[in-house]
Formats: structure tokens, C-alpha cells, sequence
């Protein structure tokens, strides 16, 4: 077996060593302890995910100037959500650039371009909470994440860069002036101006940031109604948050399913040193990921097999 097709069962592996650490039954005692109250507060909360973010990305596409039905932009967000579920590193939640060529007949670049501002837009600002984050720990652990910071802003500023045309512009022409073969300068040139079409003016990304922070903090709140419902009380909310989206960037790493084992090891190192049980931090965790995952996937399948929405 090749070593890119092990990668994805890396995070599996982790998984169920950390499970068999802890052990079955402290895990079924820790659950029956749950906070009911807490769970189906989360659980309920979490249905409306999915709605913010299909108004996030029509907020964009209608900045673009591209109309399109809103229950059309759901059924995709859905299905694109779905694929996201079970890839690693979530990369199938880009099949939405595919279904909007289908829609528009336009070119992949063309309709890659807000699905990229889109995942941009979440790169930002969990960046930037997980910078906090990053700080957050440093004091807890007496680390010094300087370079991790400098490194987080330096994202920070090539993402600005990106969602601003004529600086990219720049730095693409002294790309492929210099550094691109003379046989794809003109595709590259061309995939360039269709992915910038109808890039939005910079005071256009203004309400879509604003409904991405907005789901990101709405998102890490359920997660601490989780944390609650299994007595993970020992650090207080703007904390827990900070360090959550510091959680999302290390489950993007694509060496598993939906993050699944690099997230809880992640928690388990981040939340223990507050006093957290290992037991409530691993429920904290899969519990919130496997109600999110069954959404996803149930919705998915739902409007893949409806057939309103084909490739």
C-alpha cells in the first residue's frame, strides 16, 4: 500500500489507540453521567449550521452577481458538505465549484472563485481565533509560539492578498513571467482572469465575514454546550472557544475522516492541562462531530437522491 492511501487511517489509528487508553467502560460511565439538557440543546442548535451556511455562500455568490435560488444553494451546500464528511481534510466540500459550472456553464475557475472566497473567509477568522488560542496555551504550557504566530499572520496576510484582485495580479504575473513554463502562460493567464471575473470589490466581503464570524462562534458555543454536557467546566467560554478554532486548523491536517482522532488528541493535550477527564474530553468531542456527521450525510444523500440537483 502506497503511503498517500495509509494517510487517511493515521487519524483512525490514533482514534482507537486513544479509545483503548481510556478504556470502554470509564467512557460508558462518563456517558451515562451525561447532562441531557446540554446535549439536546447542542444537538438541536447544530440543525441550523447548515441553513447559515448556505446564506453565507449566496451572500457571495449575489455580491458576484450571480443569482441563483436559495433552495438550490442548500441542496448543494448539503451535498458538498456531505463529500466534505467523509474526505480527508474535508476536500470534497469543494464539489460545490462543480455543481455551480453545471448550473452556469461557465468555467471551473469562473465558479472556483466563491467557493475559495468562502473557504478563505473561514480561514481568517479561525486563524485568528486560533491565534488567540495559540497565546491562550503559551501561557498554560510556558511555550514561546512566536514563530507560530508570525507564521499564523503571515497566512493572514497572503489571505488578504488573495481576496484582493490587483495585489494578486502582481504577484501572479511575476509567477508565471518567471517562473511558469512558456507552454501554460496563457492558461494560466486565462484561468486567472476567469477566476476573477466577478470577484466582488473588497467592501462586498464585508457581510459574508460577518455571517463567517458569526457561524464560527455559534459553532465553538454548541461545542462548549457539549463540554458542558460532560462536566468539561474547568476552563471558562472565550478560552474554550479560542483554543476550538485553534482544534479545527489541526483537524484539517488530511491524515484522517473528518478529523477524527487528531482532533481528540489535540483536546485531550489542550483541555487536560485545565483538569479536564480524558474520558469527558474524548465524549466532548465525537459526540458533537458524530451528530454534525449524520446531518451532513443524512441531508447529503437526501438531496443527492432527490435529483433537483445533478452534475
Amino acid at each position: 500500500m502506497k503511503l498517500k492511501s495509509f494517510l487517511p487511517f493515521l487519524g483512525l489509528i490514533l482514534f482507537i489507540y486513544l479509545i483503548y487508553s481510556i478504556g470502554l467502560n470509564t467512557l460508558a460511565k462518563a456517558f451515562v453521567n451525561v447532562n441531557t439538557t446540554y446535549l439536546l440543546l447542542g444537538s438541536l442548535a447544530i440543525l441550523l449550521k447548515p441553513i447559515l451556511e448556505s446564506l453565507k455562500w449566496y451572500s457571495i455568490l449575489r455580491y458576484q452577481g450571480i443569482k441563483i435560488d436559495f433552495p438550490y444553494i442548500f441542496r448543494v451546500n448539503f451535498i458538498s458538505q456531505y463529500y466534505g464528511a467523509i474526505t480527508p481534510g474535508k476536500v470534497g466540500s469543494l464539489m460545490k465549484a462543480v455543481y455551480l459550472r453545471k448550473k452556469l456553464n461557465k468555467p471551473l475557475a469562473f465558479t472556483s472563485s466563491s467557493v475559495m472566497i468562502d473557504r478563505i473567509l473561514d480561514l481568517i477568522v479561525v486563524a485568528g481565533m486560533a491565534a488567540v488560542g495559540l497565546l491562550i496555551l503559551a501561557d498554560a504550557f510556558f511555550i514561546d509560539f512566536n514563530k507560530t504566530i508570525i507564521l499564523i499572520v503571515l497566512i493572514l496576510v497572503g489571505c488578504l492578498i488573495l481576496l484582493n484582485k490587483n495585489l494578486t495580479k502582481v504577484f501572479l504575473k511575476i509567477a508565471y513571467t518567471y517562473f511558469a513554463p512558456n507552454k501554460y502562460k496563457s492558461k494560466l493567464r486565462e484561468g486567472f482572469y476567469n477566476f476573477y471575473d466577478n470577484f466582488p470589490k473588497a467592501q462586498n466581503f464585508i457581510i459574508p465575514f460577518l455571517i463567517t464570524a458569526t457561524i464560527w462562534v455559534f459553532m465553538y458555543s454548541i461545542h462548549y454546550a457539549f463540554a458542558l454536557a460532560f462536566s468539561v467546566t474547568q476552563i471558562p467560554f472565550i478560552p474554550f472557544i479560542m483554543i476550538n478554532a485553534l482544534g479545527t486548523i489541526i483537524a484539517l491536517i488530511p491524515i484522517t475522516i473528518s478529523g477524527l482522532g487528531t482532533r481528540e488528541a489535540f483536546y485531550l493535550g489542550a483541555l487536560g492541562v485545565y483538569g479536564a477527564q480524558p474520558e469527558n474530553i474524548i465524549l466532548m468531542s465525537v459526540v458533537g462531530t458524530v451528530i454534525l456527521t449524520t446531518i451532513y450525510v443524512v441531508g447529503g444523500l437526501i438531496c443527492l437522491y432527490e435529483g433537483k440537483v445533478t452534475l
